[in-house]
């Protein structure tokens, strides 16, 4: 089952970026970010009334949500929109695939979590990989700072993973994701009160994207990630990332986005290093 849920989001998350680029016609990052999250709150809150799991969050799990929602959700939704309208869908996609590395690199002082051998030379080969799409986006002469904030998603994407492995194991992960979207479309509330406006063909077709957008991308493939995060660990569930720039780079090309050889190579490399990491290294469910 670990497995099905894997590649469930592998193909919701690689169609997002095209749906927050098409989006960005009509909304703000800010809009995009916060009607993402209330879609969101609204079918997992509706999920969680239905398994009686809405209640108070216990005290001590306050700041560790806080945490999770600020880097988590509330920073990346609205860094990964504001990306993706300065460049392209694919080069977003692809700078959320480096969450392996990072999240390696902060699991062994985190949770003293020491990769094996075959682990490490999988995120290796891809992390050579992503130096290749690197050096493609260098070629383009794409400014360093959309590198670097495009680098800040995958670091808080692996912040928020390992301290929901560490501090909210406890926590059921239906419950866990409808807490921080809640909390993240509280924060976002003043932009969506903005974005209203007199509804034309546009911002209807804008809105059913972001609807799209918040209950499959956001609510649903999010919900069974941090569940992949409590189960099976912020690696496995992390290599998520390495996968979606192919469906994001597909329907990139679509869009008539540039699509260079050294991106399609690379991609195919990355996919053998997400089978070496994880083949055979799901745990067995309770």
């Amino acid at each position: 089952m670990p497995y099905v849920f894997f590649l469930l989001i592998c193909v919701i998350w690689s169609s997002s970026f095209i749906l927050m680029k098409k989006a960005a016609i009509e909304f703000s990052p800010l809009a995009i970010a916060g009607w993402r999250v209330f879609w969101a709150s609204v079918v997992l809150g509706w999920l969680c009334w239905q398994r009686g799991l809405i209640r108070l969050p216990e005290r001590k799990h306050w700041k560790f949500l806080a945490l999770v929602t600020v880097m988590g959700c509330a920073a990346p939704y609205v860094v990964q929109p504001i990306v993706v309208t300065r460049q392209t869908s694919a080069f977003m996609a692809i700078g959320v695939s480096c969450l392996p590395l990072v999240t390696i690199g902060l699991s062994v002082p985190v949770l003293g979590v020491v990769p094996t051998k075959r682990q490490l030379i999988g995120v290796v080969l891809a992390l050579m990989c992503l130096g290749l799409l690197l050096f493609d986006g260098i070629q383009r002469e794409i400014p360093w700072y959309d590198f670097a904030l495009a680098g800040t998603v995958p670091a808080g994407y692996a912040i928020s993973n390992l301290t929901i492995r560490r501090c909210l194991r406890d926590l059921p992960s239906l419950t866990l994701t409808f807490y921080t979207m809640a909390a993240s479309t509280v924060l976002f509330a003043p932009a969506c009160i903005n974005s209203l406006r007199i509804p034309n063909e546009q911002w209807w077709f804008a809105n059913a994207l972001v609807c799209v957008l918040g209950v499959l991308g956001t609510g649903l493939a999010t919900f069974w990630f941090n569940r992949l995060v409590q189960e099976q660990g912020p690696l496995f569930a992390g290599m998520v990332t390495n996968l979606t720039p192919i469906g994001a780079v597909i329907l990139g090309w679509w869009d008539h986005e540039e699509i260079s050889l050294q991106q399609v190579a690379a991609l195919f490399g990355i996919v053998i290093a997400v089978a070496v990491v994880q083949f055979k290294s799901a745990q067995a469910e309770n």
